[in-house]
């Protein structure tokens, strides 16, 4: 029932970008438990399936979690907490920081570790992020492009999934307790007419706060990766651009899980492939070099000062 329903959103998804036409009725999808006899890269999946599926205005989402890596995806306005009172009456609450506590506290949602220790936040998206962050400012340091690398300079990269979800809460509340500085980095989205304006939206917000927000130029990591390396690996030319969903065609192309792309082949990108890859003309009209400027613009955090990004 579930793998149907699992095939069943992304065909709507699929119907919705296509611009399918056909008229439907109003649906709504109620799921207990979608974590159940599903593996966790599916749960994952699901979950994100189902989000998008959400912002429909014919559909309706209902679904109950006791998973916390899942309930953390979710987006802080749309949880409710049901608790039964002296009477044994429940109740469902929504909204406020108290009851996103109680949320966090009864799923045990808990913040990264690292965070504690660290002089300064830079949240991405997956744990595949930390690697492109780190990654990169490992090798622009051996190239003399940067001074120090991030965990030099103890700023932690924590995955939250996303922004304004109760990853992303649970970590800023920590993180707000420890008096540090944070930023986030998010992929743009490029291309998909859906998520590009919501991703520009959130962190528009954010430098509004005066944080450092960014946003990829492309459309998310696996889109700098240099086709040179699925030669040498695999002796296979890969095309895509800088919009286009280059995880999935790297994935369908060499046979593997698309979650797996920038953590298998981003540690094997140079300095020099990480900046000819990022590279872009400035407003003066001289190169520059975007991972580069990231990694610089993140450092920034490691003595507290927050610059317009």
């Amino acid at each position: 029932m579930l793998e149907d329903l699992f095939c069943l959103t992304f065909l709507e998804l699929k119907r919705k970008k296509i611009g399918w036409k056909r008229a439907s009725p109003k649906v709504i999808y109620a799921i207990e438990e979608p974590e159940t006899s599903q593996h966790p890269s599916y749960q994952i999946m699901l979950i994100e399936a189902l989000i998008a599926l959400s912002y429909r205005p014919d559909c309706q989402i209902l679904l109950t979690t006791h998973v916390p890596a899942l309930a953390g995806l979710l987006p802080i306005e749309s949880i409710r907490f049901i608790e039964k009172d002296e009477n044994n009456t429940p109740n469902i609450t929504s909204g406020s920081d108290e009851v996103l506590e109680k949320v966090a506290i009864s799923l045990g949602v808990l913040p990264e570790s690292e965070i504690a220790s660290s002089r300064g936040v830079l949240l991405v998206e997956g744990h595949s992020d930390v690697t492109f962050v780190n990654h990169s400012a490992e090798q622009l340091k051996i190239n003399g492009d940067i001074e120090n690398t991030l965990s030099e300079l103890g700023i932690a990269c924590i995955p939250i999934g996303g922004c304004g979800n109760l990853k992303h809460w649970v970590s800023k509340r920590l993180i707000d307790q420890l008096g540090l500085e944070w930023g986030i980095l998010m992929d743009s989205d490029l291309g998909d007419p859906i998520q590009n304006p919501r991703n520009v939206e959130k962190i528009s917000e954010l430098k509004a706060q005066g944080k450092i927000a960014l946003l990829t130029r492309k459309r998310e990591p696996e889109n700098y990766l240099d086709p040179v390396l699925f030669q040498a690996s695999h002796g296979v030319n890969i095309e895509y651009t800088d919009t286009c969903d280059a995880k999935k065609k790297i994935a369908t192309a060499l046979t593997v899980r698309k979650d797996d792309v920038l953590e298998r082949f981003w540690p094997r990108m140079t300095a020099a492939q990480i900046k000819e890859r990022s590279k872009y003309c400035g407003d003066d009209g001289e190169d520059r070099y975007e991972i580069e400027e990231i990694i610089q613009t993140v450092s920034q955090l490691a003595d507290g000062r927050q610059v317009a990004a």
